[in-house]
């Protein structure tokens, strides 16, 4: 049986307004429910369709807002960032380049990063970028205890930092920061990191004058949060805020103090003028307002609407392999979910292909382990397990207790997902796939749709006997090290994301297994020579594949359609961010 517990959906009114032209950084308010349709007059429209900050009132605080991050990243700017040129041209190649950054040097141990900053950058407000910028914003999300503000951010948590950590962010001089690591990270995972909006610089001298602290909550210091959440931006970005409404629509206008893009990376300025983000939620109604002109670009199309658009001569397609896809997860503290035997035949059950095929329309890759596609060493854990194993996933079961009842089934479970696709893949139909797969081992799956505000809540109780088809992004890392680190490090299992949601520990399941893992996990962390550290994290997700609270279902494409007038457009590890650059109007 399928539950469906879905909000109504939200459908906006298409109204003209002009576009306000100015350099500021203060915020606007616009009706909320309202999105905005100009004449093209240099002005982008642009969507996402199901996207995270259209559902949840993500707003412009980078360190936290990471459901806006797409969009942040038009006002916002990090030491480093990918080289968009490398990216387009070079088949998707992932440089990481100086960006605020000038230059750095790393000490002779591998644990001072000395980071010299460029001179002459103007925040949006008029502040000079200077040391005390990138120390109070590093030190913001590296450093500072969030913990009381927990129920009060939108994502419920702080931001995810690698592992082993940073040990501080200190000023040498007004041009001069050093950051010392805890233990050793590769020059990638550091810099990588430094790429993403998380560690994006704010002015902080505009932030702190806004800084408050909340009552309800003892008086705890917000650090900015409530102002940025509220639709202000403090960056140094080509683009400043004209009009933020959070789960609404972003409206903003080219910077005309904008001090980049570095020299010497020969990137040429923006031509757009003005951006606007509208809310869509609905495949089919992007569509329909692509192709009558009200949205010039819509990303996360699912497979079977990119097929249709294809032969349209009014639009143009760009793909590629993206950094998001989904992977089926499973709470492991209570039942038949506890007992590894039982994961293992599950993850052994289901025909990846087929996802791929059917509940991704060809619009994907079959990747199972947490090593993505653009990442090396990817093809080793690609395809771990075999597709519908069938006859020996049935023999665990019975050897970890689970006979086939008078029911005709071994056990009852509920796959939790939600109701709009995400990044292009369907929750639906790929939920359904597993259901039908793991009916083969007698196993029955209740898949329950729910929206994400629901949703999360279910994740996010590890107790609850459950399983779940979760959407996930990899945005920074460059290092696969990273990204296994951010499911299987001993800290992230203690956070409440991204690892504790699983109950996956010591306690739970059998020591020596955890603990062979810890034991690859920080051999992994400790081995200095790329290809000796690309082998142990290969171990290190061959292992947590065999044990672990999840496996990969599907890796997908980019699915971006765009007005045939526009020129210059592709979907890089930045979003709209890495073609803003090239984007023009060819008539």
């Amino acid at each position: 049986m399928i539950v469906a517990i879905v909000a109504g959906a939200s459908y906006v009114t298409m109204v003209p307004r002009q576009m306000p032209q100015t350099g500021s950084s203060a915020s606007t308010t616009a009706p909320a429910g309202t999105t905005v349709q100009v004449i093209h007059n240099n002005t982008l429209v642009i969507t996402e369709v199901g996207a995270i900050w259209g559902n949840q009132k993500f707003g412009c605080d980078p360190a936290l807002d990471y459901g806006s991050s797409p969009y942040n990243l038009l006002m916002y700017e990090s030491l480093f960032a990918f080289d968009p040129i490398a990216f387009r041209d070079q088949g998707g190649v992932y440089k990481v380049v100086p960006w605020l950054a000038q230059s750095y040097t790393v000490s002779p141990d591998g644990l001072v990063y000395t980071i010299n900053l460029r001179q002459g950058i103007r925040f949006h407000s008029g502040n000079t970028m200077t040391a005390d910028d990138v120390v109070y914003s590093l030190n913001r999300v590296l450093f500072y205890d969030w913990t009381p503000l927990a129920t009060y951010t939108v994502g419920g948590f702080a931001s995810y930092s690698p592992d082993p950590g940073f040990k501080s962010v200190q000023k040498v001089d007004d041009y001069t920061v050093t950051i010392t690591l805890a233990g050793y990270m590769s020059e990638t995972d550091v810099t990588g990191y430094l790429t993403s909006i998380i560690t994006s610089i704010l002015d902080s001298k505009l932030v702190q004058a806004h800084e408050m602290t909340i009552p309800e909550l003892g008086n705890a210091k917000d650090f900015g949060y409530t102002w940025l959440n509220d639709g202000n931006e403090a960056g140094s970005g080509p683009y400043t805020a004209t009009s933020i409404v959070p789960a609404s629509s972003w409206q903003v206008h080219y910077f005309d103090g904008y001090w980049g893009p570095p020299p010497e990376l020969n990137l040429p300025k923006p031509t757009i003028k003005n951006v606007i983000i509208v809310k869509d939620n609905e495949d089919t109604d992007t569509r329909l307002k692509l192709l009558k002109g009200d949205i010039d670009i819509a990303s996360d199309f699912v497979g079977q609407t990119v097929a249709s658009l294809a032969n349209d001569p009014t639009v143009k397609i760009t793909g590629g392999p993206a950094q998001t896809g989904f992977h089926l997860d499973f709470h492991c503290v209570y039942g038949p979910l506890k007992d590894w035997r039982v994961r293992k035949a599950i993850k052994m059950s289901i025909n990846y292909t087929q996802v791929v095929q059917q509940g991704a329309a060809g619009q994907g890759y079959v990747i199972e382990g947490i090593i993505q596609r653009h990442e090396l060493g990817w093809e080793k854990t690609a395809h771990y397990f075999a597709d519908a194993q069938y006859d020996q996933a049935n023999k665990l079961l019975d050897e970890a207790g689970y006979p086939v009842q008078a029911d005709g089934f071994r056990f009852h479970i509920n796959l939790y997902i939600r109701p709009q696709p995400r990044y292009g893949l369907d929750f639906v139909s790929i939920g359904l796939i597993v259901r039908a797969n793991l009916q083969n081992v007698h196993i029955d799956v209740a898949p329950i749709v729910m929206n994400p505000s629901e949703f999360y809540g279910h994740v996010y109780t590890p107790s609850e006997q459950m399983m779940w088809v979760q959407a996930y992004d990899d945005f920074w890392t460059i290092d696969p090290l990273g990204l296994v680190d951010s499911a299987l490090g001993p800290a992230a299992r203690v956070n409440a994301e991204p690892g504790g949601k699983y109950g996956w520990n010591q306690t739970t399941q059998i020591p020596d297994q955890v603990n062979k893992i810890d034991s690859e996990y920080a051999y992994a962390l400790s081995v200095h020579d790329p290809a000796q550290r690309l082998n142990a994290t290969q171990t290190l997700d061959m292992d947590y594949l065999e044990y672990g609270p999840m496996v990969g279902l599907v890796q997908g494409t980019n699915h971006v359609a765009y007005n045939a007038h526009l020129t210059g457009v592709f979907w890089g590890p930045r979003h709209i961010w890495s073609c803003i650059w090239f984007i023009q109007w060819s008539s």
